[in-house]
């Protein structure tokens, strides 16, 4: 019994060593995909960073361009009301019969 069990114990020695190094493999492998992983998730935090950057620049840019348009918008407003009292004027002077 004392034989088997001295195999049993070095078969089982080679079998740990063979599991101990594919962990090692493993881990080493692993960890560049782990950087890479990492790596990845900085480049999509920066990508995302400068994204939401740049839609801030966007919405301000947009709002300033709203507020310009609405100030022209009122100015041309101003105009055509000026323009139609203008041509009524005309219209009362030109009309003797009024």
């Amino acid at each position: 019994m004392m034989k088997f069990n001295s195999m049993n114990s070095s078969c089982y020695k080679p079998s740990s060593k063979l599991s101990e190094g594919r962990r090692s493999q493993s881990n080493t492998s692993r960890k560049p995909h782990v950087e890479g992983e990492v790596v990845e998730k900085e480049k999509y935090e920066l990508t995302k960073l400068y994204l939401e950057v740049e839609l801030s620049d966007i919405q301000e840019r947009y709002l300033q361009m709203s507020l310009k348009y609405a100030e022209f918008e009122a100015q041309r407003e101003e105009l055509v009301m000026k323009l139609k009292g203008v041509k009524s004027n005309k219209r009362s002077f030109s009309n003797p019969s009024n």
